[in-house]
């Protein structure tokens, strides 16, 4: 019989025996600590002092405590670590493979094992695996102490009921695979279906085949659902079986022993009796340990085997054939990929921080082929020529810059703009008036089809363009926060941050206070799109995290152009103490804005230029 392909890293193993031997060492406490409450409850009756005995207890149960909690973390810790390492090895064996196995295997199968597929199997190995094992080795460890310190004959007697324990869970296993397998694949295929659909949604469009697809997919989410609750109400019918069954049975078999040896008077005709009953009593009771996991292996180790199989296939290449049956033809099957050129909201250093959201793929694609305004990339040397020498003092050097979309009339015209460092420059403009072009050409979104952009003397073209992103923080009016937590939120772009550093972001936000005053503080959760937050604090929110990016040069496009009086009050105090650290550029067409800016500009007719003091007391 060939050898299985492993799937453990020598590390991953010592996490799961560590579990197994925390486990053993938990049930070993909480066997200590059953017999000491029995005799702490036989020097009680008796009139005699327990407080020996009482400290015993706690010291039992503190231990108790910080054995599992400690077991607990490491298994997370583990799952997360052997996860990323799977996913990695699999994603090594895709490109060893070459893209020919999207021809063999269909693309949303192989990212939903790549992701849930993934963190099913470590979530059976790391978090579930270690302490299943210590829980089928558990009652002969607690057989062992009853022998020693309670009753042998009993001990011998209850031995009888530990071998039931694996033959359940193999019945059982074998009861329910089939069902187990069939909801997996029908997630699989789901999963799949949808990929699919997304990745081709503008042919389905075209081919007016939305509505058509939509029904298959409804078809095949009810399906899902279906072999779901068939699945659950299996696993609720295992669980009726063995508590009804081995746990009842044993129960009474270790209340039976008790009531047995206290008629016999066999541990005493006094109230010294009451020891061993409440020893023998509790140690039943940890018995039934293994049949605590066994619902759990039902959910998490069935699931995990099961993707255990196909991610062994995969890696072998036995899953990459396809399978076809003798007469018949193997179906091809046409799959819709989109080329994913866009840039990640979280690239690098992890902190491309455009409020995270992520730069339009059409322009940035269309930007990056040179088809704005019918003009080479800037790396052309014709864009630059007459252009003058980079002054290393300026953040920001916009010199001749011209930009105009596909077949229309150029938004920006010859503009010249210079930011020195530390500089607030707000810029102003009227509605369509190209603010927002603007800004994107100064992140780098977009590349101009005439002059030079320069940020701290490095010159924007189509071979620098990610340096030139990560140099700035860009954040929205239309700021998108992610489900998750506040801290998580912020985490985004700085995933080592510590809880200093994120502290001290939202209060140079503006935000710590109201962060301080929830119950959960930083991990308090903010809901889809942020909904638990208000538009200012989300706004906040988004300038913090912009903040803990730790870039210079700070980009706001109307920040407060959609929040109430007292929210853009707050943050505009916020921006006048960032503005002691940060180049700060800001569009804005609200007056309230443009108290504390350096230079006020404004954008016309494609170019700029300066606003008087007297201006700046009106809306633009």
């Amino acid at each position: 019989m060939p050898k299985k392909l492993s799937l453990a890293r020598p590390v991953g193993t010592v996490a799961i025996i560590t579990s197994v031997v925390l486990t053993l060492f938990s049930v070993l406490l909480a066997a200590g600590f059953m017999i000491l409450l029995g005799n702490a409850l036989g020097q009680a009756f008796s009139g005699k002092s327990f407080s020996g005995q009482l400290s015993g207890l706690v010291v039992l149960a503190i231990g108790l405590g910080g054995c599992e909690g400690t077991r607990i973390a490491i298994e997370q810790r583990s799952i997360h670590k052997e996860q990323v390492a799977l996913q990695a090895r699999l994603l090594r064996n895709y490109f060893h493979q070459g893209p020919g196995v999207l021809t063999r295997r269909n693309a949303g199968s192989l990212v939903d094992m790549m992701t849930a597929g993934t963190e099913k199997i470590q979530r059976y190995r790391q978090g579930f695996l270690g302490s299943m094992v210590g829980a089928m080795l558990s009652p002969l460890l607690v057989l062992i102490i009853m022998a020693l310190f309670v009753d042998p004959w009993c001990a011998l007697i209850l031995l009888a009921f530990v071998p039931l324990v694996p033959i359940i869970i193999f019945l059982f296993s074998k009861l329910t695979r089939k069902v187990s397998s069939k909801s997996r694949r029908r997630r699989n295929q789901l999963a799949a279906a949808y990929l699919d659909a997304i990745s081709g949604l503008e042919t389905l469009s075209l081919l007016d085949a939305t509505d058509s697809r939509g029904q298959e997919l409804a078809k095949a989410g009810e399906e899902n659902r279906l072999s779901t609750m068939r699945l659950l109400a299996a696993n609720q019918l295992i669980l009726l079986v063995i508590d009804m069954g081995f746990n009842l049975l044993l129960l009474t078999c270790g209340f039976a022993l008790t009531l047995w040896k206290v008629i016999n008077c066999s541990w005493g005709t006094d109230i010294t009796a009451i020891t061993p009953v409440v020893s023998m009593l509790g140690l039943t009771l940890l018995l039934l340990e293994p049949m605590n996991k066994i619902g759990a292996f039902f959910y998490v180790g069935m699931a995990g085997m099961a993707n255990q199989r196909l991610v062994r296939a995969f890696l072998s290449g036995k899953a990459s054939r396809p399978q076809r049956k003798p007469g018949k033809r193997t179906p091809s099957t046409n799959l819709i990929v989109v080329s994913n050129k866009q840039e990640s909201c979280v690239p690098d250093d992890t902190a491309n921080v455009r409020s995270a959201s992520v730069p339009d793929p059409i322009s940035d694609q269309k930007a990056a082929n040179g088809q704005y305004d019918g003009q080479k990339s800037a790396s052309g040397s014709n864009q630059t020529l007459g252009m003058k020498a980079p002054n290393p003092d300026l953040m920001l050097d916009m010199q001749g810059l011209t930009f105009a979309y596909p077949d229309a009339k150029p938004v920006l015209s010859e503009l010249n703009l210079q930011v020195k460092n530390g500089e607030w420059v707000a810029i102003c403009g009227a509605s369509g008036a190209g603010k927002s072009t603007l800004m994107e050409l100064m992140k780098g979104n977009l590349l101009p089809g005439k002059g030079a952009i320069y940020l701290q003397g490095h010159l924007l073209n189509a071979e620098n363009r990610d340096w030139f992103r990560r140099q700035s923080a860009l954040v929205l009016q239309r700021t998108w926060i992610f489900s998750g937590t506040i801290r998580s939120n912020l985490m985004l772009v700085s995933p080592r941050a510590s809880e200093r550093q994120l502290w001290e972001c939202l209060k140079q936000a503006r935000l710590d206070r109201e962060i301080r005053s929830f119950p959960q503080g930083l991990d308090t959760p903010v809901g889809e799109d942020g909904y638990a937050l208000s538009g200012g604090q989300s706004q906040r929110l988004s300038l913090a995290r912009a903040l803990l990016s730790g870039r210079n040069l700070l980009l706001l496009d109307e920040p407060t152009s959609q929040i109430d009086l007292e929210s853009e009050a707050a943050i505009t105090q916020a921006l006048a103490e960032v503005a002691k650290e940060k180049t700060i550029v800001l569009l804005t067409h609200r007056a309230s804005a443009l108290a504390n800016a350096d230079r006020i500009l404004y954008l016309k007719d494609g170019a700029l230029e300066e606003v008087a003091a007297c201006a700046q007391n009106r809306d633009f």
